[in-house]
């Protein structure tokens, strides 16, 4: 997928959630100042945006673009699993596919790996340790095959203790970080910030690190907090 655009090539394109002119869409770049962003570089072409700087939407008909003139996939198991899904399931795959690349051509730019995952998280509004789980997911996945293995699964149904969710998220952003903090010491922080937010329940420290490792596959959590280069020895 083309990922670097010039304003014009943009409004060929016919994107959705765009100005279908160069003078409207060049407010838009001026009011959201990309060229102050690392999405955007001076070339021969002259400005170029790249496409993590357009809407989720325009992201998305970008892709389906990409892969309608894509070759075939291959069609061992992960493909005959991802083609028996429904609509909804495949586009949210395409979504978290557009979500991802974005980290990546951050990554690939120089940004350190917790920093792109905490920019792009924020632009999609998702979750970072949701995000963290996608990238561990196609960890060591050829390209090609990147959509299916970010496809949402059935899964049958697990007994596990109950967590305000929003302790959840609060545990496992302080724990996947660069800093490494243990296990130990996230709890504590848990336990005192659920004290005074009111979040209830909390399960142990045991359970939530049990909860943690079954969630997240183990190159997600290197990732998160040793580096790129720990995560390719997992």
């Amino acid at each position: 997928m083309t990922r670097w655009l010039t304003a014009s090539e943009i409004i060929e394109l016919g994107l959705p959630s765009l100005p279908a002119d160069k003078g409207a869409l060049s407010r838009v770049i001026a009011r959201e100042a990309w060229r102050a962003t690392p999405f955007a570089r001076e070339g021969e072409r002259g400005w170029e945006y790249h496409s993590s700087l357009l809407p989720l939407e325009a992201q998305a008909a970008l892709l389906q673009q990409a892969l309608a003139e894509a070759p075939a996939p291959r069609h061992d198991a992960g493909w005959e699993e991802f083609e028996r899904l429904p609509e909804n399931a495949k586009a949210e795959a395409r979504r978290r596919l557009g979500i991802v690349d974005q980290v990546n051509a951050l990554v690939s730019g120089g940004a350190k790996a917790g920093d792109a995952v905490a920019l792009v998280a924020r632009r999609a509004d998702v979750s970072g340790s949701t995000l963290w789980g996608w990238l561990g997911l196609i960890k060591g996945v050829p390209n090609a095959d990147r959509l299916a293995a970010l496809a949402p699964r059935r899964k049958g149904r697990t007994v596990t203790a109950d967590c305000d969710p929003r302790a959840w998220d609060f545990f496992t952003a302080d724990y996947l970080r660069p800093e490494r903090p243990s296990i130990t010491a996230c709890y504590r922080r848990l336990v005192e910030t659920a004290a005074v937010e009111g979040w209830s329940p909390i399960p142990s420290s045991k359970t939530l690190q049990r909860r943690l490792e079954n969630t997240f596959p183990a190159a997600a959590i290197v990732l998160a907090r040793d580096g790129r280069e720990a995560a390719a020895r997992v």
